[in-house]
């Protein structure tokens, strides 16, 4: 299964469980959003893309959290993203944003060509980013564009 798909059945399952969350008084909105809601996307996210890159890609793999921020990816495997306006640079996956409508941006960092992080918080499109996963194997790079999905 192609990366791109992968992270918008990640979403959509995120999106699926705002009404649901939202009866028990969980926020999920920047800034209101807490631990709970933290946990919950965590889970879901660990459940769908990383476990799903692991167990295809490598049986040994060091995905970044989701939705936290780091100084560097080096010792990272880490989701990818190349985006049109920023073809010069690579961008790392970070998390979704809700700004207009629930998840409706996703949240990237900025890398240089040693995996520092130079830029954070930058936001686009699901629609607008070609995702890939990024592994570190014996101190290479490799990408991979799709994951096999096992069931």
């Amino acid at each position: 299964m192609q990366i791109n798909k992968l992270l918008r059945i990640f979403r959509g399952a995120l999106e699926a469980t705002i009404p649901w969350i939202t009866k028990v008084g969980i926020k999920w909105k920047d800034g209101e959003a807490y631990d709970d809601w933290d946990n919950i996307a965590t889970a879901l996210y660990e459940s769908i893309v990383s476990d799903s890159c692991v167990f295809s890609v490598t049986k040994e793999c060091s995905l970044p959290k989701y939705d936290f921020v780091y100084k560097d990816y080096k010792h990272f495997d880490f989701i990818a993203a190349y985006a049109p306006h920023h073809q010069e640079r690579l961008l790392a996956f970070v998390g979704f944003a809700s700004i207009a409508s629930p998840l409706d941006k996703v949240k990237l960092t900025m890398l240089d060509d040693e995996y520092n992080a130079i830029a954070y918080d930058i936001l686009y499109d699901l629609k607008d980013l070609t995702f890939f996963f990024n592994q570190i194997e014996d101190g290479k790079r490799k990408k991979y564009a799709e994951v096999l999905i096992t069931p």
